[in-house]
């Protein structure tokens, strides 16, 4: 097995500039110092990191010359994640651009785009919020193919910087009576003056991962048919984790236009679980095109039923002792419901609020992972990679290798003010990253 040669830089904090209270990450670090072994919970990177961490999702959908795609994105880019310095008596800046780039199939750019931004707030609290944030967006026309697509974030107080890339393919939709776009989930009701937004206007909602167990959940997408005035039928289904279908929709309306956006909205307390898969249909008289999309929830409140109760339990192995573990994974519900009340009660940075913030990260990671790194039977909070985001959170910065020449598939995950890396290889092929030997001890140094 060869690896390109990986430079791990040390990074000095600019200390005269930051402004970042750690009180999460202070209370956080409780947990790292109780009896739990090597077992611990450690600071999110999503916030108050030291490096400018940004979000960026994707919508694919088509362009209005009915020729080409386009790709809408959007940023998050959160206060806490940035440096800011006084300006003036009474008022604190951040700066930032960000720069994004696509390169076609022989690694050329085609297309560059830049935002500047400044932020400026007068409360000196809100520069270290992880609650108030920037949303930007663009796009890019592309047609048919294979694109890597590039981001980059200059922090312009600190000199610091984090990049992104995301690969995506377009497939050649001209020629076919019916195609659809992504489907996305959104914060904000897509619905205005009874016209739709455009996707600009959109309030993406990250990794698909809601908060339960309230509110509604928006759920949008466009479809492109050649033929008009036609009747199209589109049904929706929403697949629990056992497959067992909760809400199942069919809408009939009479198409006037070659791109049509439509939206569902979907009351959070109909579900009864905390994952699920949406699936749209959209079909005519002869044909049908199908999209499906991931959809979770992570506990912010103690769960409800006995099986998720349990199942919460064991997804807290990664900060509780071993032997407290076997203890109430064995108890009865009652005493399983009194264990989790009064562990996370101990650790609720802010006992006055409805939300307890540390379990809701917690919660979120585990989500997350068990969304995002599931191989097999084995569910995602299980695997190296799972157990590591949850551990510490997102990376600073992922290199994915998938197709090497002269390897198998890995990725480097980066955690630079935590000063760790990690190489999880795919020996398999099949998906199953585990870390490479050589950096086990990355995770208990």
């Amino acid at each position: 097995m060869k690896f390109k040669k990986i430079f791990n830089g040390q990074l000095k904090e600019h200390s005269k500039f930051r402004f970042k209270g750690k009180v999460i990450a202070s209370l956080l670090f409780l947990l790292l110092v109780s009896p739990v072994s090597t077992q611990f919970y450690d600071g999110s990177n999503r916030s108050g990191s030291g490096s400018p961490l940004f979000n960026v999702e994707l919508f694919r959908t088509f362009s209005e010359d009915n020729e080409s795609y386009r790709v809408y994105f959007y940023y998050e880019v959160i206060n806490d994640n940035l440096t800011f310095i006084k300006k003036g008596t009474s008022t604190f800046s951040a700066k930032f651009d960000l720069i994004s780039a696509v390169y076609d199939e022989e690694n050329n750019v085609i297309l560059t785009k830049s935002f500047y931004k400044e932020i400026v707030e007068k409360d000196y609290r809100d520069t270290n919020s992880p609650d108030k944030k920037v949303m930007l967006n663009n796009y890019y026309d592309l047609s048919p193919g294979k694109y890597v697509l590039k981001f980059k974030l200059n922090d312009l107080n600190s000199n610091k910087s984090t990049t992104q890339q995301i690969n995506i393919e377009l497939k050649e939709f001209q020629s076919k009576k019916l195609a659809m776009s992504d489907i996305i989930f959104i914060q904000n009701n897509p619905m205005y003056k009874d016209s739709l937004r455009s996707p600009r206007d959109f309030i993406i909602k990250a990794n698909n991962n809601f908060p339960a167990p309230k509110g509604p959940i928006y759920i949008y997408f466009d479809f492109y048919t050649k033929q008009l005035n036609s009747e199209i039928e589109i049904d929706y289904r929403l697949k629990n984790k056992k497959g067992k279908t909760e809400i199942d929709t069919t809408v009939k309306k009479i198409i006037d236009s070659h791109l049509t956006g439509h939206y569902l909205t979907i009351s959070k307390e109909s579900l009864s679980g905390n994952k699920y898969t949406c699936i749209i249909t959209v079909k005519d008289k002869d044909y049908k095109v199908t999209n499906e999309a991931g959809l979770s929830f992570f506990w912010i409140k103690i769960p409800q039923t006995d099986n998720d109760l349990s199942l919460a339990l064991k997804q807290m192995t990664y900060i509780l002792p071993a032997d407290s573990l076997d203890k109430y994974e064995e108890a009865d519900p009652e005493e399983q419901k009194r264990f989790f009340i009064s562990f996370w009660s101990k650790m609720d940075p802010n006992p006055h609020t409805e939300v307890n913030e540390l379990m809701e990260e917690y919660f979120r990671r585990v989500n997350y992972a068990d969304h995002k790194f599931k191989v097999m039977n084995s569910p995602g909070w299980r695997t190296d990679r799972g157990r590591i985001l949850i551990k510490f959170g997102d990376p600073d910065e992922i290199e994915r290798h998938p197709f090497e020449v002269d390897s198998v598939p890995y990725e480097i995950w980066r955690y630079y003010t935590l000063q760790r890396i990690f190489v999880f290889v795919d020996q398999t092929g099949f998906g199953d990253y585990r870390i490479a030997p050589e950096y086990l001890d990355q995770e208990y140094k």
